[in-house]
């Protein structure tokens, strides 16, 4: 995706002094939710007044790996996640159709 296609909500994020980096998509789930905090590091050893905490944004795909770094590779530092329509073509990762119970028969 072009990061053009979220431009207004990059500008809303922007004008309440949040940080805004897009990444691209990258095929393997772990690889890709692997890489937010390293590229975290990153960013913030080049700019040291910014906080250790951080908030996640994603949509469909992007809403997944937000939820991935929060619950497993990140948990102490990611203070928000906002996941619109987390879905991809992958199995489930946070659901247990083990566990699930129907609500029909208690």
């Amino acid at each position: 995706l072009d990061p053009a296609d979220y431009q207004t909500t990059i500008d809303l994020l922007l004008s309440m002094y949040q940080t805004v980096v897009f990444f691209p998509t990258i095929a393997d789930d772990d690889e890709y939710a692997s890489s937010v905090p390293l590229a975290f590091d990153q960013y913030i050893e080049k700019a040291p007044k910014i906080h250790s905490e951080y908030n996640l944004l994603g949509h469909s795909y992007g809403a997944k790996i937000s939820l991935m770094v929060a619950s497993d590779y990140d948990p102490l530092r990611v203070v928000k996640v906002i996941a619109l329509d987390p879905v991809d073509m992958n199995p489930p990762r946070f659901t247990n159709p083990f566990n699930a119970t129907d609500i029909n028969n208690n």
